[in-house]
C-alpha cells in the first residue's frame, strides 16, 4: 500500500465537493477512506478489518488478520475506523489502523455552515510528501463555488504554515465529470486527474495525467444491485490491464449496509473484509 499521498489527497474532491442540503436519510463514507460508498440509515461509526479468507465449499470464512506488512503487499488499503455527525454528509473522524489497532494516519474535519471548511491530518508510512519524513502533520482549506461545490484546497505543513500542495477543481455543467489539478508550492503543474460520475452520482473512475497532458494511469468502477463497487480495474498509459478487483458482498445488515465482503485480485490472492456499525438512535 505504498501510495502516493497525492492519489488519496486527490480524491477529497469527490467526497466533500457539493454542500449537503438533505437530512441524514443515509450517510457518505468517502475520503479519507479509498471507499465513495452511499450508506443507509445514520451511521455513527465504522470499523472495518480484514483478514485473509478460507474457502469452505462455495463459500469462504475469515482466517487470520491481514498484517500491515501484508497490506502493503496486497496494494490493499489498511483497517480503519470512521465517525460521522449526525447530518451525515461527511466522515468527521477518521483513523486508518495497523494489524495491532495502532492509529498510523488520522484525519479530522471541522465544519462551517453545514459543510467541511478545513481538514487536519497526520500521515505516517503509507504515505510521502515530497522531501518531508513521516509522521507529516498539516492541514488543508478549502474554498467553494455558489454551488457549494470545492474550488480549491490547499494543503499546508503544521506549525509553519508552508504550503505543500494547490488543488483546483473544474466541474462539467451536469456535475457528471470535473477535472482536478495538483500544483506544487511554487505553482507548477504536478499532474491533474478527469474523473467520471453517473447519473447516480456513482464515481466510475476516471484518468491520471502528466504535468505535460500525457496519461499515466487510468481505472474503472463496477457497482452491484445495492450499489457497492463490485468491480475494479487499474490500466496503464496504453490502455493495458495492471490489476483487477472483484468483490462480493455475503452479508448485510438489517439497513442494507454490508457486514462482509470478499475480494479477490488477479494474483490470485482472496481477503475477507468485516464491519461493525454504531448508528445514531
Amino acid at each position: 500500500m505504498k501510495k502516493l499521498v497525492v492519489i488519496v489527497m486527490a480524491s477529497v474532491f469527490l467526497a466533500i465537493a457539493c454542500k449537503s442540503t438533505k437530512k441524514a436519510e443515509f450517510t457518505l463514507l468517502t475520503e479519507p477512506s479509498n471507499y465513495n460508498e452511499k450508506l443507509n440509515g445514520k451511521v455513527e461509526k465504522i470499523t472495518e478489518k480484514t483478514y485473509w479468507a478460507i474457502a469452505e465449499g462455495d463459500n469462504f470464512k475469515k482466517g487470520n488478520l491481514v498484517t500491515t506488512k501484508e497490506h502493503d503487499s496486497l496494494g490493499f488499503y489498511y483497517d480503519f475506523e470512521a465517525k460521522f455527525d449526525s447530518s451525515g454528509d461527511h466522515v468527521l473522524s477518521y483513523n486508518m489502523l495497523d494489524d495491532k489497532n495502532n492509529i498510523v494516519s488520522n484525519w479530522q474535519y471541522f465544519k462551517e455552515n453545514s459543510r467541511v471548511s478545513m481538514t487536519k491530518w497526520t500521515l505516517g508510512d503509507p504515505f510521502y510528501i515530497e522531501m518531508y519524513k513521516s509522521p507529516i502533520s498539516g492541514y488543508t482549506k478549502y474554498e467553494y463555488n455558489d454551488k457549494g461545490q470545492i474550488t480549491e484546497a490547499v494543503d499546508y505543513m503544521a506549525n509553519i504554515d508552508t504550503i505543500i500542495y494547490r488543488w483546483t477543481n473544474k466541474y462539467s455543467e451536469a456535475g457528471d465529470t470535473h477535472k482536478l489539478q495538483q500544483f506544487d508550492s511554487k505553482g507548477i503543474l504536478l499532474g491533474s486527474w478527469n474523473n467520471l460520475n453517473n447519473d447516480k452520482k456513482q464515481y466510475l473512475g476516471g484518468v491520471n495525467f502528466d504535468k505535460d497532458g500525457v496519461i499515466r494511469w487510468s481505472w474503472e468502477i463496477e457497482y452491484n444491485e445495492k450499489g457497492f463497487w463490485s468491480e475494479w480495474t487499474n490500466y496503464d498509459k496504453d490502455k493495458i490491464v495492471t490489476s483487477t478487483y472483484t468483490r462480493t458482498y455475503p452479508e448485510y445488515d438489517a439497513k442494507g449496509n454490508w457486514i462482509n465482503a470478499i475480494t479477490r485480485n488477479n494474483k490470485g490472492q482472496t481477503w475477507f473484509s468485516e464491519r461493525t456499525y454504531t448508528y445514531f438512535q
